[in-house]
């Protein structure tokens, strides 16, 4: 690793550990905590953080550096020779970065500036949870593009799979009821319905065929069904008299 790499995730990691402290700060006032309680978890969260981070990232001594502090016979020339060419080829890290993933660092810097100016117009919409979830759905996304770099097949797949994530994760967060077992239990059905719409399809396909109307008759039967079942019919006989409707439509 780079000095200058080295240096940028060290105090990347120092940031973070404080606004992580900063934070338990904030929720423990929000709590009308005692300031003793506040000032000791705030500290204690805060170095857990720095250590966690320096632990499993990064070491405090840079490996160049310790190797000439706990060298036995360092020579004054070598130092100076690896210096001089550590400052002549080596860049800045963080510009390098920012440079090479520009267009990814302009798109989270608009989304920051649209959050902060639709919390500015639209009355009630800054609050926790709105917050909350702003600060998942950009994590998520730095975590979806970390992982989309080793992936190397199928790469539609996983972006369709993070989206619906990162909406899963908005919608509980900002809608009420959301994660509710009947919500759930309706969205089950029509990731049921949509998977037998693919797989119909995908038999069509492969038959020599291509029929978009199988999708829209399946929707059309899974309307039929709950509306059905809505209506005091036993699921067995809707399930029935759809499956019969199917069978008809293939025949």
């Amino acid at each position: 690793m780079k000095r200058s790499a080295f240096l940028f995730f060290k105090g990347l990691g120092l940031l973070f550990a404080i606004l992580v402290g900063i934070g338990t700060a904030v929720l423990g006032w929000f709590d009308a905590a005692d300031w003793i309680n506040i000032v000791f978890y705030s500290m204690a969260t805060a170095a857990l953080v720095l250590w966690g981070w320096h632990h499993f990232s990064i070491r405090w001594i840079h490996s160049d550096l310790k190797q000439n502090i706990f060298s036995q016979v360092p020579t004054k020339e070598k130092v100076e020779t690896n210096e001089t060419t550590e400052e002549s080829d080596e860049s800045n890290f963080f510009y390098e970065n920012i440079l090479q993933y520009k267009w990814a660092a302009g798109g989270f810097l608009l989304l920051i500036a649209i959050f902060i100016f639709v919390s500015f117009i639209v009355e009630g919409f800054f609050s926790g949870r709105t917050l909350v979830s702003f600060l998942l759905f950009l994590g998520f996304i730095i975590l979806a593009s970390v992982v989309s770099r080793y992936i190397t097949v199928q790469k539609n797949v996983f972006i369709g799979i993070c989206v619906l994530i990162g909406l899963f994760i908005i919608a509980s967060l900002t809608i009420s009821g959301f994660l509710s077992l009947l919500n759930m239990k309706s969205m089950l059905v029509f990731a049921a319905f949509l998977g037998l719409a693919t797989i119909g399809q995908t038999l069509v396909a492969l038959l020599g065929g291509l029929d978009l109307s199988i999708p829209f008759i399946i929707g059309s039967s899974n309307i039929a069904l709950m509306s059905m079942i809505s209506k005091g019919v036993p699921p067995w006989l809707a399930g029935l008299v759809v499956l019969l409707f199917g069978l008809g439509v293939g025949l």
